[in-house]
């Protein structure tokens, strides 16, 4: 299944790469501050809830995370980009856990 979707972001990342880099960089600002302005919805959000209720909330949004996470990694190993220098190993089976952050966006 992450090999279909890795296909999708292939068509993606190709249909970026005719921007300039100027534009690019402009893109991924605007991105940034959409993400911003989400996580700080989203935070003030899980605030309101019930503590059980945000951390079961935060559980399920960073599963997600990992799992684009994943999508991504299985991307670039199809470009034959699993690891670059500065990169960990993976390990295979069972993936370590995430860190924790008080932010869900960065």
């Amino acid at each position: 299944m992450l090999d279909v979707e890795a296909g999708y972001v292939q068509k993606e990342m190709e249909d970026y790469l005719l921007l300039s880099t100027n534009d690019l960089k402009a893109k991924v600002e605007e991105r940034k501050n959409a993400w911003r302005q989400a996580n700080a919805s989203v935070e003030g959000a899980l605030a309101q809830l019930p503590e059980c209720d945000a951390l079961a909330l935060r559980c399920i949004i960073v599963r997600d995370f990992y799992h684009l996470l994943e999508l991504y990694f299985t991307y670039l190993g199809s470009r034959g980009q699993e690891a670059g220098p500065s990169a960990p190993a993976r390990a295979k089976g069972k993936p370590e856990p995430l860190p924790y952050s008080d932010s869900l966006f960065g």
